[in-house]
């Protein structure tokens, strides 16, 4: 029902409830990934950049994202500040990533949640944002501090081998 106001100002009262259809637009998402760069190998660890970009007609305020992971990924620093974003404008957001030695290489599902503040001060969350993160096969060879460690051994072997065949 509609209460409204005449042109001498008494209020009236529609008797027959007023029906106006009203068109709404399709629902868009606040924020949208538009790229997840990666190297990250089985075994290994790395950076994940996840870019986001702002969908309002807006500038959100302070916003955060958080990453969330499941086996064989892990991650050890998974929240990235995006800060104040332009309507449309893309941050990017860097995470540290690992990957177990027995991961597949293949995508592996992963989500990004966004808090932030709107127009009106208040704050809000965009969640379940899924992303899929490409693992690498893990290059076979020895890690790193194996051989330094090897190499450190057969120097100081050499070094014994000859100190004594000098003192003989």
């Amino acid at each position: 029902n509609v209460e409204y106001e005449n042109g001498e100002g008494d209020v009236r009262n529609a008797d027959d409830p007023v029906r106006k259809p009203v068109s709404v637009g399709e629902e868009v998402d606040s924020f949208e990934i538009t790229d997840v760069s990666t190297s990250v190998t089985a075994g290994g660890t790395d950076t994940v950049e996840v870019e986001v970009r702002n969908n309002e007609n807006y500038t959100v305020g302070s916003a955060n994202a958080k990453m969330f992971v499941n086996d064989p990924l892990s991650s050890s620093d998974n929240s990235a500040f995006l800060g104040d974003m332009e309507p449309g404008s893309t941050e990017t957001a860097v995470f540290k990533i690992s990957a177990t030695g027995d991961a597949v290489a293949k995508e592996y599902d992963a989500s990004l949640e966004i808090r932030y503040d709107d127009s009106s001060g208040d704050t809000e969350l965009e969640d379940d944002m899924s992303f899929g993160v490409p693992v690498e096969a893990s290059s076979g060879g020895l890690p790193l501090p194996f051989v330094v460690a090897g190499i450190v051994v057969v120097a100081a072997s050499g070094g014994v081998f000859v100190y004594r065949r000098r003192m003989s």
